[in-house]
């Protein structure tokens, strides 16, 4: 075959005979002799020889076809490819003498036809960001003007558009429109395989409980992205830390360098849009296995109030562990609502009254942690002795008057004298008489103005110290009447039918 190479190359003329021999020969060396190849054209070859400027590869073509060095050289500056390894190059010119190839379309002009060939293949070809405007870059490519879109510039979209203008990049062309004026580029899909080994990269360590770090690109107050290299994860803020207390600034802040564990990976098409879950607070220790195992019922502790709820309060025990006091635990008296006793942020002492382990529970009490106010109810207000106190609040039945800071009573309206009827208001300063005690249900009756003293209704066959069980009583009498939906009037006449 030499020999009918150099018959050829001698410019001697074939016989149509001679041709055919020559295509024979050819093709049982797997070649086809052509004199070039169009601009463009995709070719797959060996590497024969490689020189200090040049790699020289055998793609079937009269002569060796030439590869610039450059394009094989890593960022060490050394050579990727040696002799025998087969490349896939595209064509940039070829002549009778000479055939160059690259890596990807990089110069030239090309004509509607390559382009359309070029969407067809998804050739890549290399272009230069040239300008931008409100939606994405100006590109020339390959003589000709182009736009390429934000969001198909790279695996996220550029928060920093400026920063790409000058540069050269590889494109694929996604649509030619206009008769070919409008020449629209993405680099998605050559991105894509890169994304698609990180993404397995990823997931290996799920399997392998490796961590991974990760710079932290942009915070939320849902949690922080990280570019875990070429693609974002997320670590939502209940992953952050144990303490869910904490807010996502507290703990990270854009460009900090942070170690993650990999929860979870969601693929999605286009790949980039795949969700990755990541965790920084499953890297420590969790504190109810390291410290609540520490707690013990009865056990005192200073607790920081986190937040109030209608029925009562939660507070930090350890960062990641709280505590749940009740609203009948928060103090000895009578308990309105939760910000009555604390503030969100206030330190408070605690008992620890229950410890459930399997469903991270833990129950407190303040009023455990401080001294009974009853203890000495029965010297300071015992009955019949005059003292103040403050109307708290009003019901329909009467009055409930504080006495102490953790001790209440009840003034009811039929123990309110003629004298005082209509002066009581909610905030009054009032002197009142303990009308009864009963230290066993912790219940204080009042008496308010001339009244008549409790030993005298005794003796007429009154209730006397029951105004409570009265009010109550009414309360329910009150509630039956609202649910049969009657008038005052049916509800009284039904009652009175009944005895």
């Amino acid at each position: 075959m030499s020999d009918v190479k150099e018959f050829v190359n001698e410019g001697t003329a074939l016989s149509e005979e001679q041709n055919n021999q020559m295509e024979m020969m050819a093709a049982l060396e797997g070649k086809t002799p052509s004199v070039g190849a169009e601009f463009g054209s995709e070719v797959t070859g060996k590497v024969v020889s490689i020189s200090d400027e040049s790699v020289f590869v055998d793609i079937s073509l009269r002569n060796e076809a030439v590869l610039a060095k450059s394009e094989v050289l890593d960022d060490k500056g050394e050579c990727t490819v040696k002799v025998g390894d087969e490349l896939k190059l595209y064509v940039i010119s070829s002549t009778d003498d000479e055939t160059i190839v690259s890596k990807s379309l990089k110069k030239g002009k090309a004509s509607k036809q390559i382009l359309r060939d070029i969407l067809d293949q998804e050739t890549p070809v290399e272009g230069r960001i040239s300008g931008m405007n409100k939606g994405g870059f100006n590109v020339t490519v390959l003589g000709k003007k182009a736009f390429c879109p934000f969001s198909s510039i790279d695996l996220k979209y550029p928060e920093d558009p400026a920063s790409y203008m000058g540069k050269t990049f590889e494109f694929i062309v996604s649509r030619i429109e206009n008769r070919g004026n409008n020449i629209v580029l993405t680099r998605i899909p050559l991105l894509s395989g890169d994304i698609k080994e990180k993404i397995e990269e990823i997931k290996a360590t799920i399997v392998s409980g490796e961590p991974v770090s990760g710079t932290v690109t942009r915070t939320t107050n849902f949690g922080a992205f990280v570019d875990l290299g070429g693609i974002e994860g997320l670590v939502h803020v209940s992953e952050l830390s144990w303490d869910r207390d904490e807010e996502t600034e507290q703990i990270v802040k854009t460009g900090d360098v942070i170690t993650v564990k990999v929860i979870s990976v969601e693929e999605k098409e286009p790949l980039r849009d795949s969700r990755i879950s990541l965790s920084m607070k499953r890297l420590a220790n969790d504190p109810w296995d390291s410290e609540v195992t520490k707690l013990n019922v009865g056990d005192q502790v200073d607790a920081v109030v986190t937040r109030l709820v209608g029925f009562g309060a939660f507070v930090r025990l350890f960062a990641g562990v709280e505590g749940l006091i009740r609203t009948e635990d928060m103090g000895w008296g009578r308990v309105r609502k939760p910000s009555d006793i604390c503030k969100k942020g206030e330190s408070v002492k605690v008992t620890i009254t229950a410890v459930d382990l399997a469903n991270r529970k833990v129950d407190c009490s303040m009023k455990d942690a401080s001294q009974d106010p009853w203890a000495a109810v029965a010297t300071k207000y015992a009955e019949g002795t005059v003292v103040s106190g403050t109307v708290a609040d009003q019901k329909e039945y009467g009055f409930f008057v504080d006495l102490d800071e953790d001790i209440t009573g009840l003034l009811p309206n039929r123990r309110i004298g003629k004298d005082k009827v209509g002066s009581v208001k909610k905030g009054d300063v009032i002197e009142v008489t303990i009308d009864t005690l009963d230290l066993a249900t912790r219940k204080i009756g009042l008496a308010y103005g001339a009244v008549e003293a409790v030993e005298v209704r005794a003796e007429r066959g009154e209730r006397g110290g029951n105004d409570r069980n009265e009010a109550m009583k009414y309360m329910k009498q009150q509630d039956a009447k609202a649910a049969s939906g009657e008038s005052d009037f049916a509800f009284m006449l039904k009652n009175a039918l009944k005895k």
